[in-house]
């Protein structure tokens, strides 16, 4: 029969409250009676990083908590005082000693999530709408409290009974599916954010409403008159104020904005995110989904109303300055879209893909617009897979110049009717019906095929349409063969008034020219009197290099090619094109 043998530890016992626990030995115990805790030595010299009693956690410790959280027990009033570590480690002029100690309350109330409201995630099946919980916690914190009633200007504004702005914390929410069934109103200094795109999803699951719309304070107030934007009739009464009620400092991240399945195709629903009369506003980290993969290879198309967001204003209360950074665009008709006076807007980090338009401004006539959108840049952004335009600029009322400026952004796919860059149905990748406006460093594939197929013939829609100036910084190189004629580069006919302006470098056997290379085409869909002026110096010799165009206007397009008529020498050319429409 096996032996248990069981050795008695002798354990120091004592009274904690009485004599305290003195300093134990290395790996020696003790027990306190009367607390019921238990402690263990840990020293220096026997190579522990201190001297000091380290308590272990015993049945009793769990007993107590478990209290606490069914009881309700934990005291809120209770001290709270930031401790990481027990000994001071600043040598600064902020010692440790500077920590604050205040309630347990407060402490707790530094975070505000929608779970505190009873708002829980759920699954696509479970149809649980959030619209009117959701409404009632925004405007519990985020409602202004210091602003006169305008309705009732000698009742005091606190709403909320306290006067102070101690609700205005940002509102968090956790990871996975909330659904909306209506459009949820936020006023000025809402700020969403969620665990991230893909993790934090919001599903519109109604048609006839958006998720997300701005409005004035005095709208969620208790009068529907005051305050909500009316994009049909823009009435005074209905329009936001400007001043203390406007919608300002409005910021949503890390979340995805998505149509249901069941409603991405109904024509009667609103964008996803409206930006009325905003002055200051962030989007960022956000997806803003239309139709899925799925949906596209079944054949549906997302109707015009499908938009991810829209910024509206009205008169001298509009949205500006708004900032629309690292979102992506999946399956929408419009990305982003504005048709009114709005001004100062930044889009830049952003993915915008499988939509019918990217950016689209000015789509229609409007008749509360007199300049339409202004100022707008348009920066370090993806384009892939856009039926039409990447980006588009309609006309305005006034004929004025809207200074909008596209740079640094790469279009592949865009413009093709969903079709590749070799088909014959298609349209501009960047189009500016007004003036003033200028594509800085884009990326056009349908350059780059074009001009790596100079033998195809297919249409060669424009890669900028309208009146703009195209200034692609970027180096290419071309190789001009010996006594022969090489095609350099292949380009659109916009219709329009064309300068070329092409900076190059000619470097072979004995030759070395550089010069400005200048070519004016007059507008018109077949161009004639099309000229050709080369201002060049050389170091050695030009090598009676010489330049030339074709036009080919059943194709929609014109080749310029370099002339070498060297028997035997290879020259290599650079080149940096700036284009004038």
């Amino acid at each position: 029969m096996a032996v248990i043998e069981i050795a008695k530890i002798q354990v120091r016992r004592g009274q904690e409250q009485q004599t305290g626990i003195p300093q134990l030995a290395g790996g020696e115990f003790a027990w306190a009676e009367d607390t019921e805790n238990l402690y263990i030595g840990l020293k220096r010299e026997d190579g522990g990083a201190r001297d000091a009693n380290i308590r272990v956690l015993t049945e009793n410790d769990y007993r107590l908590f478990t209290n606490f959280v069914t009881n309700s027990a934990l005291p809120m009033q209770a001290p709270y005082t930031w401790n990481v570590d027990e000994a001071p480690t600043i040598t600064s002029s902020s010692t440790y000693d500077a920590r604050y100690i205040r309630p347990i309350q407060q402490k707790l109330d530094d975070f505000v999530s929608v779970a505190d409201f009873g708002i829980v995630s759920s699954t696509s099946t479970q149809g649980i709408d959030w619209t009117t919980t959701l409404q009632r916690v925004i405007d519990h914190l985020f409602l202004d409290k210091n602003t006169v009633n305008p309705i009732n200007p000698g009742i005091g504004g606190d709403w909320d009974g306290i006067g102070s702005k101690q609700y205005n914390k940002k509102l968090y929410l956790p990871a996975g599916l909330y659904q909306i069934g209506g459009t949820i109103f936020i006023p000025k200094g809402t700020v969403l954010v969620g665990e991230g795109i893909d993790k934090t999803i919001i599903e519109n699951i109604s048609t006839g409403s958006g998720i997300f719309q701005t409005v004035d304070i005095f709208s969620r107030r208790g009068n529907p008159n005051l305050g909500k934007f009316d994009a049909n009739t823009g009435t005074a009464s209905q329009t936001i104020t400007q001043g203390d009620g406007q919608p300002s400092n409005v910021h949503i991240e890390g979340m995805t904005l998505r149509y249901s399945t069941s409603t991405v195709t109904n024509p009667s629903h609103l964008s996803l995110v409206s930006l009325d009369c905003v002055d200051g506003g962030v989007i960022r980290n956000v997806k803003f989904q239309g139709v899925t993969a799925a949906q596209r290879s079944a054949g549906y198309t997302p109707p015009q109303s499908c938009t991810g967001v829209d910024l509206r204003g009205f008169g001298v209360v509009t949205s500006e300055n708004i900032v629309i950074d690292h979102c992506q665009f999946n399956g929408l008709y419009y990305d982003i879209r504005s048709n009114y006076d709005t001004n100062h807007v930044i889009i830049k980090n952003n993915i915008f893909k499988y939509s019918t338009y990217a950016v689209a401004l000015s789509t229609t006539t409007n008749l509360l617009a007199t300049y339409g959108p202004r100022y707008y840049r348009i920066e370090n952004n993806k384009f892939e897979s856009i039926d039409n335009q990447g980006v588009y600029v309609g006309g305005n009322s006034n004929g004025a110049p809207t200074n909008h400026v596209s740079q640094n952004n790469a279009f592949t796919l865009v413009g093709n009717h969903g079709f590749g860059e070799n088909g014959n149905d298609g349209t501009s990748i960047i189009k500016f019906v007004t003036s003033g406006n200028a594509s800085i460093n884009d990326y056009f594939e349908r350059q780059t095929y074009n001009n790596k197929n100079f033998n195809g013939n297919f249409n060669y829609y424009p890669l900028v349409e309208g009146k703009a100036t195209i200034d692609l910084l970027s180096v290419t190189t071309a190789t001009l063969l010996a006594n022969t004629s090489t095609t350099i580069m292949r380009l659109p006919i916009t219709g329009d008034a064309q300068y070329l302006n092409i900076k190059y470098q000619c470097n072979g056997t004995n030759v070395n020219k550089a010069g400005n290379l200048q070519i004016y085409i007059r507008p018109g869909t077949t161009p004639s009197n099309v000229q050709i002026f080369d201002d060049f110096n050389t170091s050695i010799s030009d090598g009676g290099i010489s330049w030339g165009l074709v036009v080919e206007p059943a194709y929609k397009y014109y080749q310029l090619f370099g002339v070498n008529p060297l028997l035997s020498t290879t020259v290599q050319l650079e080149l940096q094109t700036k284009l004038m429409l």
